[in-house]
């Protein structure tokens, strides 16, 4: 990862229905980034949230986060940036708060810490499962779409 590269993280979880809507975004961000021939543009699934997080930024020069958040309007896309976000605690689905990592990742690294956006989306169901609902995956597909005009 150069500090000049793109990186963006994909969090989800493979058996927790809509929460698996950020593994589904990384397949086809990988694809994407194949088929445009980005050198620039790395991918990385996680499917734990934890301070190994702060390790795997650092080096980037942008970070975009896609994950699945809590909410009332399942397929929702919302875009957040860690400074602006206050009460990240109710929209998180993980023991480690993503944004209290991120807070805690500005301190550490001050000015060298990279752009990082996040985007959202609302669940529907995060039971045990792997199909995920028709509404977050119309709003995944749409992501696509949006990410595919911001770094190509």
């Amino acid at each position: 990862m150069t500090k000049d590269s793109t990186l963006v993280v994909c969090i989800g979880s493979e058996f927790r229905s809509d929460d698996r809507v950020g593994l589904y975004l990384a397949e086809k961000l990988l694809y994407l980034a194949n088929k445009l021939k980005k050198k620039r543009l790395k991918v990385e699934k996680i499917e734990i949230v934890d301070l190994g997080l702060l390790e795997k930024i650092k080096n980037a020069k942008k970070v975009i986060i896609i994950d699945a958040i809590k909410g009332n309007r399942p397929g929702r896309i919302h875009i957040f940036n860690p400074e602006s976000f206050k009460q990240s605690s109710q929209v998180s689905t993980h023991f480690f708060n993503l944004f209290d990592i991120l807070s805690l990742g500005k301190i550490l690294y001050g000015s060298n810490f990279p752009n990082v956006k996040i985007y959202g989306i609302e669940v529907k169901n995060l039971e045990f499962g792997r199909s995920i609902s028709k509404e977050v995956k119309k709003a995944a597909d749409k992501l696509i779409k949006l990410l595919e005009n911001n770094i190509t």
